[in-house]
């Protein structure tokens, strides 16, 4: 009998933690697509600062599918939860409706999951692919561990481990658009960079003849000052199911300091780029602090918080300026319209 009431106790203290995790990711989601800041917002795992931002000077616009998206990878139940793979303990998660996501949590030694959100912020920001819509969620620990220790036990062993609790004991992680349909391009196997290097040369193909090569070029411009440097290692760049659009999946690479393997890899790729779209490359010029700082508020107090640091959003600007020191200079050599050909 008193065994019975220990489990009655622990199941519903459970079920209150969800509840109140759930209330306030609805919460959250509402004053999103108010464009409103709360006042007593959940705490994030980040550090605060900037404390002279102002969270309402926003650069960051979302499409009205975007913030439909948003809302149910905020709020919607979590009615499944299972591994996707075991190393970056990233769990595909089954929300109500049957609307499918993926869920990376925030690890002990490791924040890189909220890169998801930054990346599709700043994706926005410039319009550049298709990125899967992200947003930071509180996940109460029990609901996770309730649905891996059923037939994952291996799996909840290690989310057990390497994940962090925030203060109120649930797990924080990025919660991000499960995109389906999606078909690998031929750019990152063997005689992947070959191709990209031809349709992205000088003497190229038009934008009319490959309308891959503009995506390509753009894709490449917001790896580099993202900093994203894996996109052609393999898994993470797809078309959509009609095989027109480029998918940027699994950003999470980006944003963390070069070692000078991979600042030699981009550079290489950087180089093979020739040809650019001129849209873009003007709207990369006009990067500086504020705007990307504008872009990145996730959730905000009155000092605000980003979901990237100082030191990140600074290697933002210098990539930004190396990439812009490599555009003029083919300029220089070719002329303006032999470079920026791409709308």
């Amino acid at each position: 009998m008193r065994a019975c009431v220990v489990l009655f106790l622990i199941i519903a203290l459970s079920v209150a933690c969800e509840n109140r995790h759930e209330a306030k990711n609805v919460k959250i989601a509402a004053y999103a697509s108010k464009g409103v800041t709360p006042k007593n917002p959940p705490p994030l795992s980040r550090p605060e600062i900037a404390a002279d931002a102002d969270p309402k000077k926003t650069s960051f616009k979302s499409s009205t599918r975007d913030l439909k998206v948003i809302e149910k990878l905020s709020t919607a139940k979590i009615i499944g939860i299972r591994p996707i793979s075991m190393r970056s303990l990233s769990l595909k998660v089954t929300l109500k409706g049957n609307a499918k996501a993926v869920f990376k949590p925030i690890r002990k030694n490791d924040s890189t999951a909220r890169f998801e959100v930054a990346f599709y912020r700043l994706a926005k920001m410039l319009n550049v692919g298709i990125v899967p819509v992200s947003t930071m969620r509180l996940v109460p620990r029990a609901k996770i561990m309730g649905h891996l220790n059923v037939n994952f036990a291996e799996a909840a062993k290690s989310f057990d481990i390497a994940a962090k609790d925030s203060r109120s004991g649930a797990v924080e992680g990025a919660m991000i658009e499960w995109i389906s349909d999606i078909k690998p391009t031929p750019f990152d196997v063997e005689g992947g960079r070959r191709k990209l290097t031809k349709l992205l040369a000088i003497d190229g193909p038009s934008a009319t003849e490959e309308p891959l090569a503009p995506m390509l070029s753009s894709a490449i411009v917001l790896d580099y000052i993202a900093g994203n440097w894996d996109r052609f290692s393999g898994g993470n760049l797809f078309f959509d199911a009609s095989g027109d659009n480029l998918v940027l999946i699994d950003n999470n690479g980006a944003f963390s300091r070069w070692s000078k393997r991979q600042q030699n890899k981009m550079d290489k790729l950087l180089f093979a780029v020739e040809r650019y779209c001129a849209k873009l490359i003007s709207q990369v010029r006009g990067l500086n602090y504020s705007k990307i700082e504008g872009g990145l508020f996730l959730k905000s107090d009155k000092r605000g918080k980003l979901i990237l640091d100082k030191d990140e959003i600074l290697r933002i600007i210098k990539r930004k300026d190396d990439l812009i020191t490599r555009i003029d200079s083919l300029i220089a050599v070719h002329g303006k319209d032999k470079i920026l050909v791409f709308p």
